[in-house]
Parts: C-alpha cells; sequence; structure tokens
C-alpha cells in the first residue's frame, strides 16, 4: 500500500505515541528540546523529526506518567495537530496503564476510548497465530 506523505505523517505519529516511553531512546530525532507551559503542570518534550513532524510528549512531574501526546505535522504550507489525552491510570500486575484515551484532531474532540480489561502475557496457544479459513494462501493462485 503506498502512504501519501499526509497520510504516513499520522501513521508515524500514532506509531511513535504508541512507541513512548521507548521510542525516546530507540528513534532517530533531528532536535530535541524541553519546556513547561504557562497555566499547565506537564513538563515537555519536544522531538522533531526534520522531514515529517514533531511529537510533544507531556509528562505529569508528579507521577511520571505521559499524560498527553501531541503530534505536529506539516503538509507543504499547512500544519495539523493531532492530540492523544490519556488519563485514569490504573495497575494491573505491577504495570501501570491509561484507561481513558481522548483524542483531538485540529481541535476538536473527535472520539474518547476508555479501556475495560487488560491481561498481561495471557496463555495463548500457537494456533492463535495462524490464518484461518479465510485466509489459506494455499488456495491462491
Amino acid at each position: 500500500m503506498v502512504l501519501d506523505s499526509g497520510r504516513y505523517k499520522a501513521e508515524l505519529f500514532s506509531y511513535l505515541t504508541l512507541a513512548m516511553p521507548l521510542a525516546m531512546r530507540a528513534e532517530r530525532f533531528d532536535d530535541i528540546r524541553y519546556g513547561t507551559r504557562d497555566d499547565d503542570s506537564l513538563h515537555y518534550i519536544y522531538m522533531k523529526k526534520r522531514d515529517s513532524l514533531t511529537i510533544v510528549i507531556g509528562i505529569d512531574p508528579a507521577d511520571h506518567f505521559i499524560k498527553s501526546s501531541e503530534g505536529v505535522i506539516q503538509q507543504e504550507d499547512a500544519s495539523f495537530v493531532f492530540i492523544n489525552w490519556f488519563s485514569d491510570f490504573q495497575q494491573t500486575d505491577g504495570y501501570w496503564f491509561p484507561h481513558a484515551l481522548t483524542n483531538i484532531s485540529m481541535g476538536l474532540k473527535v472520539a474518547t476510548s476508555v479501556l475495560v480489561n487488560v491481561e498481561i502475557n495471557p496463555e495463548l496457544k500457537d494456533s492463535e497465530f495462524e490464518p484461518g479459513e479465510l485466509f489459506d494462501l494455499r488456495e491462491v493462485h
């Protein structure tokens, strides 16, 4: 599948958000800056990928949780801003997970998601990862 540059940048933002905080160490960024904002308790890390986007991670200094992820995508003469707000952190088997996610696109709230249950390292059979009948490649000519 070929992604146009705007779609690729949006997917890159989603990937980096899901890969945090490991992506801060594993990914290449061309410029990294740190800061705070007036009337905001979060501390921010601004990470720029020169060819695609700037991702801004908001960390709460009280508990060290990532509370926000912002993506600023430059597309020709326009900028697009996507924001994820994470909240309702709960612990499962020693791991903390946000159980609420709010998605903002260009200033509009577009979705709210709620995580109901977390199961860590469940026992899965190898057959769970095998293609089903609908995807039996032996029948493709």
